[in-house]
């Protein structure tokens, strides 16, 4: 689990260290933030789309198998982000939006 805390002791285990990935996601976020803080007078909008939790093959896994625990499929993710290109969602402007929501961090 990602926010589980390792064993005690030194080294640590190899493995996924979410460290650098959490600080590449929070910079991004910043950055997005900052183009949309930098464009807000040009009419230009700027979204952060977090595309995970579909029943795909991105990423690793079968799709099958992750539409069978509920994930829905690419064409809703499609619709999704139609809806961004389209304007639907112009005041989400400069947030890391996912289907649900915006995610905070």
């Amino acid at each position: 689990m990602m926010d589980a805390s390792p064993e005690a002791g030194w080294p640590k285990a190899p493995g996924f260290n979410p460290t650098a990935y959490r600080a590449s996601k929070a910079a991004f976020n910043m950055m997005a933030r900052e183009w949309h803080r930098t464009s807000l007078n040009d009419g230009v909008k700027c979204y952060i789309l977090a595309m995970s939790g579909y029943a795909t093959e991105f990423g690793g896994g079968k799709a099958e198998d992750k539409a069978a625990r509920g994930m829905p499929g690419p064409e809703v993710a499609g619709e999704w982000v139609r809806g961004f290109v389209d304007g639907e969602h112009a005041g989400e402007s400069g947030k890391f939006m996912a289907l649900d929501g915006e995610h905070g961090w």
